[in-house]
Formats: structure tokens, C-alpha cells, sequence
């Protein structure tokens, strides 16, 4: 059945998609980039020279790598010689001769921070402050979580208090479902790799994002082992993608 979900996007980010596209869980939908802490250096003023002929005096080029203090730029003359050294190590990203300024900044850009979709589907809508997708799937509610939001797949373990001598099932990278779970099980299958846990019974995980779930959401999500699914704790909502 088709579903549709709202990612939230701050108003910092930048949106990548459109709408009506056909999206992945590798497609970014939305970046946000922080400054990259250029240096800026007057070449003009320091050398002596028109804005326009600072081309004339560079040692180096837009996108080579300089170490802190290495000559970038030099004038000379009979009687003197000007050298403009790199402030910091980093890389030419602009020389403007508008303004006679060169700018330096880091090799990377660090701070690029971005938001991918969760599964497969197709964007719906944008807007100032979310991204609509609709997928192939189900949406299921919560009553309570705790923990930040995951994706992985479903891994049914079955029986009625988990213990730790009860499963040896591959857990790494997936999403727990089960009636009830003691504690030493669940140190178990977060040692094991596992990314989230959904239970019917109160567990209190303090290791591994959780929720707790009715009993005939349960069985739903039980039938639907193996898929793609995204928890999310804060919001006591699950999406369970075809």
C-alpha cells in the first residue's frame, strides 16, 4: 500500500530533489554546508599593485595545495624584492581580480552535513521546512520509544522473554521484534550488531533505540520480517518499506 512520510528539514539545509523524483536510500535529499573558514589576502594592497595584475606576481594557481608560510606571490624589482607568504596550509579556491584578493581554505570542506532518504519511494512534496516522500509500505504507531532513529531490517526472534541462550540468529545492522526481551539479551544483540529493538513488554533498553508496541501491531510487524524498516523513537512511529 502506498504511504507517505515527512522528513523535517531545517531551514538551513538545501534541498537537492524535486518533486515527482524516484529516490533511494543512497539519494541525499537535502545539504547543509558550514563555512570553510577562508583566508582572504589582499594581494594587490601588499604587493603594490593594480587589482587587475596580480595574475603577474602569483607563484601559484586556483586549486594547488600550499603549506603555511610557502611564497605564494612575489615582486621583484632592482632594489627589492616583495614575497606575500600563505598565512595557513590549505588550498586556492579564488582569485578575484576585481578585488585583487586570493582565498585560501581548508582541502575539505568538513562540515557538509547531509540528509538521505530512508528507502525507496518518490518525493510527493516540498516544503519550507520538510520533504514528503511516498513509498511502498506501512506506517505503524507506537506507545512508547526512546533512542534516536534507525533504519535496518526486521529480524523476528521468536519465543515469550527472550533469554540469552534463546537465539543465535544474525542480527548486525537490523531491527529487533519480539514479545519480550530480558536485559542480558539485549546487551547480547546490541554486541551483536543490531541497530534498534521493537518489543509488546517495557524493556527500558538504555543501549539500543526502542519502542513498544501493541500487541496486534506486534503480529503485523512479525508477518513482515526481512523488510527495510525505520524507526523512529522520538516520534513513536515505524515505517516498514515494501
Amino acid at each position: 500500500m502506498k504511504t507517505k512520510l515527512k522528513l523535517p528539514v531545517s531551514s538551513k539545509y538545501k534541498c537537492l530533489v524535486d518533486t515527482d523524483e524516484n529516490i533511494t536510500p543512497n539519494t541525499p535529499l537535502a545539504e547543509k554546508s558550514g563555512n570553510k573558514e577562508e583566508k582572504t589576502i589582499h594581494l594587490s594592497q601588499l604587493l603594490g599593485v593594480k587589482n587587475q595584475h596580480i595574475l603577474k606576481y602569483l607563484k601559484k594557481k586556483v586549486g594547488d595545495i600550499v603549506d603555511m608560510s610557502e611564497v605564494i606571490a612575489e615582486k621583484k624589482s632592482i632594489f627589492s624584492s616583495i614575497r606575500v607568504k600563505s598565512p595557513v596550509s590549505g588550498k586556492i579556491y579564488d582569485v578575484n581580480l576585481h578585488s585583487g584578493i586570493l582565498s585560501l581554505g581548508p582541502l575539505m570542506d568538513s562540515s557538509t552535513d547531509k540528509i538521505y532518504s530512508p528507502g525507496k519511494g518518490k518525493v510527493s512534496n516540498i516544503g519550507k521546512e520538510f520533504i514528503e516522500i511516498e513509498f511502498d509500505g506501512e506506517k505503524f504507531e507506537a506507545e512508547k520509544g526512546d533512542g534516536k532513529e534507525v533504519t535496518g531490517d526486521l529480524v523476528y526472534l521468536a519465543g515469550e522473554n527472550i533469554g540469552i541462550l534463546d537465539f543465535d540468529n544474525d542480527v548486525s545492522g537490523s531491527i529487533v521484534v519480539c514479545k519480550s526481551i530480558n536485559e542480558e539479551s539485549i546487551v547480547k544483540i546490541d554486541v551483536m550488531g543490531a541497530v534498534g529493538l521493537i518489543t509488546s513488554f517495557r524493556n527500558n533498553s538504555e543501549s539500543l533505540p526502542w519502542v513498544q508496541v501493541k500487541e496486534d501491531i506486534l503480529t503485523k510487524l512479525i508477518r513482515l520480517s526481512g523488510r527495510k524498516t525505520w524507526l523512529r523513537p522520538p516520534e513513536k512511529i515505524i515505517y516498514v518499506f515494501d
